[in-house]
């Protein structure tokens, strides 16, 4: 699904794996739709430049980044973006979704004793960063990050 609508942009993604995710406890399912939910709204707030994602693994969690070079969000409204229906107030106008991604994004990394952060500067782009703990006792399952970018 992303990689159709990163070729008619002509947005170059780069998928970096530093080292592959081994089985893991997670619920597969919701993992992706978080790593789905950040690359659409990579691909829908970048205009130019490139999308790339970056898995890594430590002996703690296994570690999925995002980064775009699309419009970025300033300051101010970092603190928003994992809130309900937190749209930014100049993405209004581009909205197409009811603000609900990002929120549930988060929980469900937090559902699973992870981290979500973002780091973001304004014109430059943004990169969000999905920490997922190894040790937590669930069912085994490794999110095929491959899948969902080229799908």
């Amino acid at each position: 699904r992303i990689r159709p609508r990163t070729e008619e942009k002509k947005l170059e993604l780069i998928l970096k794996i530093d080292s592959p995710i081994e089985e893991m406890p997670c619920d597969e399912k919701q993992i992706m739709i978080v790593i789905a939910q950040i690359l659409d709204n990579a691909v829908k707030f970048t205009e130019s430049g490139m999308i790339r994602i970056t898995v890594s693994q430590t002996d703690q969690e296994a570690v999925i980044q995002i980064e775009d070079t699309g419009r970025g969000i300033d300051e101010i409204n970092i603190g928003r973006i994992f809130n309900k229906l937190g749209q930014l107030e100049d993405n209004i106008d581009q909205a197409r979704g009811l603000g609900l991604g990002l929120p549930l994004c988060h929980l469900i990394v937090h559902a699973h004793s992870g981290r979500l952060l973002v780091n973001s500067e304004l014109g430059r782009g943004s990169m969000f960063t999905v920490g997922l703990p190894r040790n937590l006792l669930a069912t085994t399952a490794s999110p095929d990050i491959a899948e969902v970018a080229a799908g």
